[in-house]
């Protein structure tokens, strides 16, 4: 169990940037719980975004191109960095399908993040750029997500396989503390 706390004089929330958890690992996390101990008065809620349905809404010739991609994931990219400037994951480096198929529903979905995804395998930064954006940019579109409002006491069990989260940074001045726990997970295919 992890505590993830934002205190009133913080100014970066923990991971405050669209993902999915661990994606920088050969075996990334299955799932997570988060439990609402501390919350602020107002604002603090995390949205979520359904992975199969941003990947639904492509069209098949971009859902060819993307299935047939690798994509490198790194603990320490820049958008991860700037939500957590203290990382002890340095070096921590992992490829992934960029479409995996889920191990329980079978069904495909996109898998790649903002926080972690660098670029293509086999491509540069540079290239991989315009297409990671589009993406990136499509997952946060509010036709594939949801907000959780948080109340002391809320529990949240999400499938990291197949959605992202971004926990919202609206509480400036407040106190927010959660319990974490990661569920292990396996090896994207």
């Amino acid at each position: 169990m992890v505590e993830v706390i934002k205190r009133p004089e913080d100014t970066l929330n923990f991971g405050g940037v669209w993902h999915s958890d661990t994606t920088y690992l050969e075996t990334p996390a299955m799932g997570a719980l988060l439990y609402g101990v501390d919350i602020p008065e107002q604002g603090g809620d995390t949205m979520f975004t359904n992975m199969y349905n941003v990947f639904d809404s492509l069209s098949a010739g971009m859902q060819s191109f993307l299935g047939s991609q690798m994509a490198i994931n790194d603990a320490d990219n820049e958008a991860i960095r700037a939500t957590r400037p203290l990382s002890t994951n340095k070096g921590l480096r992992a490829t992934h399908p960029v479409v995996r198929t889920h191990p329980v529903t079978k069904r495909p979905l996109l898998y790649i993040n903002k926080a972690h995804t660098t670029r293509f395998a086999g491509m540069s930064e540079r290239e991989s750029a315009p297409i990671l954006d589009f993406l990136f940019e499509r997952i946060m579109q509010p036709e594939f997500s949801c907000r959780f409002q948080w109340q002391r006491g809320s529990l949240a069990f999400w499938d990291n396989r197949a959605c992202q989260h971004y926990p919202l940074n609206d509480y400036q001045g407040e106190l927010r503390k959660m319990l974490r726990v990661s569920l292990a997970g396996d090896k994207p295919r």
